[in-house]
């Protein structure tokens, strides 16, 4: 053990079944808990997904924000939470106790003041959890201290100036006692006195309307914060002097209104990194289907931040390992995607899996079912509390997403083009159906359940019915990602002709520089019942004047008739020669062409 390492020895047993250790880190004497820290015990995973499941009645709890954490002292991690109108029992503050496999408990009540946002920590140093919330009806910090059995009581009322908007809990002074920070107008820091009380406000400069996170972010030891300043597009960092006062604040632009931040460390070098989520209500034309990805340098500064696209706004998301292979994932529930780190701070392109009702007034993660893959709690303004739970996940892998077919006589059937369907994820991937649309059929020895690993294959023909071009579409519904609703496409074209040309290909023997060979002949036949127009025949190509052709076509070839195109070369320079032959036509297809080869010696 150091100043800031500790090291503790694992049991071979603790080890031998998949689950999640919950660990925190106790001060003896004077002192407080770290926060809880999941180690997870699960073989890596490739994809994982969520399970959604509405376990309170969206009709009676309107949540304003929650909590996640051990509030009973079973060891199972519990979910409190707010509920906006105090429907529940006449009481707002709620505590539902998890029964370690998912499911959770009858509601434990205990009335609050006012509905906020809120954090769960121990703020009087009795290894307990306790709850501090923003009461922006009296601009105070209503402070409650839990009594280990998932109760809460008031502690008191602890004011600050202005609006409310963020807050999180931290020892910004170095005394061994939780603090809270607040972003109002300004930035404001109560000290903590260790017993759950706090002292009068001190102002910093900065503030904002939005998000906050702390961390060390320049490693001297001292608590530092990273905030939404409140203009929609920029977050900065104040650095913390270690004795509860921050120094002037640094800017960081970014690409849209600034809705969510988290603090970690994603490419494994020890110093944290930022991920900023955004939300594009009232600012249509913000770019905000993305995250951002700073890295820190570890002095207190950023790289310029990178950005991942996601499926929808990122107004919400939290980290952590969520396939167990040791490198940090960020989840965007709102958005159903989940971006699978690389461990480098570089991120996969996102998983896809069904949350359409996750909502985004507080988000937290912790394993609730103790499989070893972490979960995820959010509250919803208007539908209460939910939770999804991480499972394996299939992934659909296509070969190819797009098929272009050679031009094709009318009525006759193309050779078979292959795409493989993959599933590159960690669980089966249940196949449905797959069809296909206009002109084009399939064929696949695709089993109703693809296990993980393994492919299956898709043969594709096209049968033109007419001439021009022709679209059409393989669809494959499955359950990737875990939705039942999925669905992988194949777009699909080919051209439709009556016309063919036979042979298509001409080579001539040697020939002397400068005399002309005997011709070569390219029958063309008109398969329809109709005549087909001849718009023009004529040789292009790099040694175009080495060739010539005449022809027996006319302006038109009548319904099932043929017309013949004669080729000669006459090679100019020694060495190989090549053109082609062009036939326009109204057949379909048009131009067709012949290509032209000689060697000129």
């Amino acid at each position: 053990m150091s100043g800031t390492e500790l090291k503790a020895t694992i049991p071979a047993a603790d080890l031998a079944a998949a689950g999640t250790g919950n660990v925190k880190v106790v001060n003896p004497g004077p002192g407080s808990a770290s926060n809880v820290a999941y180690f997870q015990v699960v073989n890596p995973l490739k994809a994982v997904s969520f399970n959604l499941q509405n376990w309170i009645d969206g009709g009676s709890v309107a949540t304003a924000g929650l909590a996640v954490g051990d509030f009973n002292g079973d060891g199972k991690v519990d979910i409190a939470a707010t509920d906006r109108h105090g429907q529940l029992n006449g009481k707002d503050l709620l505590t539902f106790p998890g029964n370690g496999d998912g499911t959770f408990g009858s509601p434990i009540y205990s009335s609050y003041l006012f509905e906020g946002a809120f954090i769960a920590a121990d703020l009087n140093n009795d290894g307990k959890l306790d709850l501090a919330l923003l009461d922006n009806s009296r601009f105070a910090v209503d402070v409650y201290l839990g009594a280990g059995d998932g109760t809460f009581a008031l502690k008191g009322e602890y004011p600050f100036s202005g609006e409310g908007y963020g807050i999180v809990a931290g020892d910004f002074n170095g005394d061994g006692n939780l603090d809270l920070a607040i972003t109002t107008a300004g930035l404001e820091v109560l000290l903590g006195n260790g017993d759950g009380s706090f002292q009068n406000p001190v102002s910093n400069a900065g503030g904002g309307t939005g998000p906050m996170v702390t961390g060390d972010f320049n490693g001297d030891g001292k608590l530092d914060l990273v905030l939404a300043t409140g203009v929609p597009e920029e977050v900065s960092i104040v650095i913390g002097n270690g004795d509860g006062s921050f120094q002037a604040p640094v800017i960081y632009p970014m690409s849209a209104a600034v809705n969510s931040l988290v603090a970690a460390d994603f490419n494994g070098d020890g110093k944290l990194d930022l991920a900023v989520g955004y939300n594009s209500a009232g600012c249509p034309q913000c770019k905000s289907h993305i995250v951002s990805i700073l890295l820190g340098n570890g002095d207190g500064t950023f790289r310029a931040h990178v950005d991942y696209p996601v499926n929808g706004t990122s107004d919400a998301m939290v980290a952590g390992d969520f396939n167990g292979d040791g490198k940090l994932d960020l989840c965007v529930p709102a958005a159903s995607s989940l971006l699978l780190g690389n461990g480098n701070g570089t991120f996969q392109a996102p998983l896809d899996f069904n949350s359409a009702t996750i909502g985004t007034a507080g988000l937290a993660t912790g394993d609730f079912n103790n499989d070893g893959l972490l979960d995820i709690a959010s509250a919803d303004l208007y539908y209460g509390v939910f939770v999804a739970l991480g499972a394996p996940s299939p992934v659909a892998h296509l070969s190819k997403t797009k098929v272009v077919f050679p031009t094709q006589l009318v009525g006759t059937t193309s050779a078979k083009v292959k795409v493989t369907l993959s599933n590159t994820g960690s669980a089966p991937l249940d196949v449905f159906s797959v069809y296909s649309t206009g002109d084009f059929a399939q064929t696949n020895n695709c089993p109703a359940s693809l296990l993980a690993g393994s492919g299956c294959a898709i043969n594709i023909t096209f049968k033109p019915a007419d001439i021009g071009t022709r679209t059409g579409v393989i669809t494959i519904s499955d359950n990737n990602g875990n939705d039942n609703k999925s669905q992988q496409q194949i777009s699909l074209t080919g051209t439709g002709t009556v016309v063919s040309l036979s042979p298509s290909k001409l080579t001539f023997p040697p020939q002397t520089v400068g005399t002309t060979s005997g011709p070569q002949k390219v029958t063309l036949t008109n398969h329809s019942l109709s005549a087909v127009g001849i718009n023009g025949i004529a040789i292009s190509g790099p040694d175009k004047g080495d060739f010539a052709q005449a022809n027996t076509c006319g302006n038109v070839v009548q319904a099932r008739s043929t017309c013949t195109i004669s080729v000669t070369f006459k090679p100019t320079a020694v060495g190989a020669r090549t053109a082609t032959v062009n036939v326009n036509d109204t057949g379909g297809g048009s131009p067709q062409h012949i290509s032209l080869a000689g060697t000129g010696q």
